[in-house]
């Protein structure tokens, strides 16, 4: 699937949070997905993201 057209709102919104997590724990991926990754948002949706960690 090709990359979700986001709004530079809804990007700086992910990009925040991701940036927020990986400073507290080592981050081995980020996946998003729902209705943002395939564009089929709305006012209400929510934005899902996935972070697969490094476990001890």
């Amino acid at each position: 699937m090709d990359a979700p057209s986001l709004t530079p709102e809804i990007s700086e919104i992910i990009n925040s949070v991701v940036s927020r997590v990986v400073k507290c724990v080592a981050v081995i991926k980020v996946y998003l997905f729902g209705s943002y990754y395939s564009g089929t948002y709305n006012k209400d949706s929510d934005i899902d993201i996935a972070f697969f960690i490094k476990s001890n």
